[in-house]
């Protein structure tokens, strides 16, 4: 892939570059850029969602019992998965 000196004009100038970047990286068989790019994209069109997200400050007294039943159980859930990962 060559490098002009052209400067970007906007959004659609990135995500253009980040799909050609993409299919370079596919045919060299460099898939942590891809994956990279990938990820880049998935933002872009808010498939991911960052960890440091900022949480709105919510009170236990604003939740219902139920509201809490499931935070529990996504908790110990999580907690399940991560104790399966581990080496």
């Amino acid at each position: 892939m060559s490098v002009t000196n052209t400067s970007l004009t906007g959004p659609a100038d990135i995500l253009k570059d980040l799909e050609n970047i993409y299919i370079s990286a596919m045919d060299k068989k460099n898939l942590a850029v891809a994956l990279k790019v990938k990820e880049l994209l998935g933002r872009e069109v808010g498939l991911f969602s960052p960890k440091n997200r900022v949480l709105q400050n919510i009170s236990l007294a604003d939740l219902t019992e139920d509201d809490i039943d499931h935070l529990i159980e996504e908790i110990e859930q999580h907690e399940k998965q991560e104790k399966e990962f581990v080496i």
